[in-house]
């Protein structure tokens, strides 16, 4: 959940920021908003470096340990890491296209920045919010459920046939909702990859190394970005006349924006397949029982000097 009120700030500048860009942008053009904006990111970021210190201490001893790639093996991990990817590619489309779209549609000048800033501020609540089911038992799977399953029915369902002001702004609040939440379960997702240990079995890891947890949740940051670089070039190619929406009268034929929507909503709906990282990873659970049941018992075994013509490869493990 900590990490849902994180993020959950970006929404909270995303509401504002719209107005305040098309403002400048109107005023002054591109290149003065644009030099305008990295100096206030600048003045507003150094004041805040004072407060931000490492959670934990600083080591006396150096750590020469190199970092354990096991989770690389981890069928859970990528199973996450696709999903995440995939989730990237779409989830951006419609905070980018949406001025765009609103203006193609011949809507009032601020219509666009008004939807853009709706779905930035549903997304503050949708964060905090899956952050905080993604903590509850099974919630993890739940969570991806909600936020990729029904981030796609949105833009399916309702950006597909949106064509005024009102369904424009109704699919902002859902879609700002559910998609963006989506990064609050990074933490959920790195205690999952992270359970591949340094000797080959699942739950070694446990995410008690706070180097390991950074280098996998680094993975899942990079993975999202890679999916945001990737899909605005896809998008323009995707953004004309499609013959299997062209002959709609909804707005998936309109201005060549029907193949954008499909791609968008495709790509939603393929990360909801991150639910089945539960699936290997109990898998992976049972057979490392089985393995720790059969370590108990040689030890009991070594310790009653049993006869050693016991062969304990034919015990059975079925758990």
């Amino acid at each position: 959940m900590a990490n849902g009120v994180i993020f959950s700030g970006t929404g909270v500048g995303g509401v504002v920021t719209p107005f305040v860009v098309e403002t400048l942008l109107n005023k002054y053009g591109r290149r003065t908003t644009l030099l305008s904006l990295a100096v206030a990111f600048l003045l507003l970021s150094i004041p805040c470096l004072p407060f931000i210190k490492p959670r934990l201490p600083v080591a006396q001893v150096v750590d020469v340990r190199s970092i354990n790639t096991g989770f690389l093996t981890y069928g859970p991990f990528w199973i996450l890491f696709v999903a995440n990817l995939c989730q990237g590619l779409g989830s951006f489309l419609p905070s980018l296209y949406l001025p765009t779209f609103a203006s193609d549609l011949n809507l009032a000048t601020t219509s666009g920045t008004l939807a853009l800033s709706f779905l930035n501020g549903a997304s503050v609540p949708g964060l905090v919010f899956i952050g905080y089911l993604s903590d509850l038992k099974n919630g993890v799977r739940y969570s991806i459920l909600l936020s990729s399953l029904g981030s796609a029915l949105s833009v399916f369902l309702i950006w597909g046939f949106a064509k005024t002001l009102a369904p424009l702004l109704v699919f902002s609040c859902i879609y700002g909702f559910l998609a963006p939440s989506w990064s609050a379960l990074w933490p959920r997702f790195v205690a999952s990859a992270d359970k591949k240990g340094g000797d080959g079995e699942a739950g070694g890891g446990g995410g008690e190394d706070p180097k390991q947890a950074s280098t996998i949740m680094g993975i899942f940051v990079a993975g999202r970005g890679i999916g945001n670089v990737l899909s605005a070039p896809i998008a323009s190619g995707l953004l004309h006349p499609w013959y299997l929406t062209n002959k709609s009268h909804t707005t998936y034929g309109f201005e060549g924006y029907g193949p954008l929507i499909v791609f968008t909503g495709l790509t939603l709906l393929v990360s909801s397949l991150g639910m089945g990282y539960r699936v290997l990873e109990k898998k992976n659970e049972d057979r490392s029982a089985a393995t720790a049941m059969r370590r108990r018992f040689q030890r009991q075994v070594t310790a009653n000097d049993l006869p050693q013509s016991l062969n304990l490869s034919d015990i059975p493990l079925e758990i």
